[in-house]
């Protein structure tokens, strides 16, 4: 419900392993901003297509005042969001990854 309710997500963390956070956000379609300098964000979130990244607060300020003032740019970069999550993150998707690298390390 949080996700639901709210125009965007931001989270800047300096410490994730992944961000499942912004996983959740992007599949109810919700504009994303995470910390450019944690690596798993940064790996995660590509810049100015499914979410912004920002290093300070002052970018941070600026990246939500942009993704509230520009509602057609945030529901863009959520609807990206959204599709890289139903193609890449899923738990069939993850599940085949999973699997095909199992075949592949038997394989050997």
């Amino acid at each position: 419900n949080a996700y639901d309710a709210c125009d965007l997500f931001a989270m800047m963390s300096e410490s994730e392993s992944f961000g499942m956070v912004f996983c959740e956000a992007w599949a109810r379609k919700k504009p994303v901003i995470g910390n450019r300098n944690c690596g798993a964000v940064a790996t995660l979130i590509d810049d100015g297509t499914d979410g912004l990244l920002c290093a300070d607060d002052e970018e941070l300020t600026a990246a939500i005042v942009q993704l509230l003032e520009d509602q057609q740019y945030a529901a863009r970069l959520g609807k990206s969001g959204y599709t890289k999550v139903i193609e890449r993150y899923t738990w069939n998707n993850v599940a085949e990854h999973v699997l095909a690298c199992y075949k592949e390390f038997s394989s050997h």
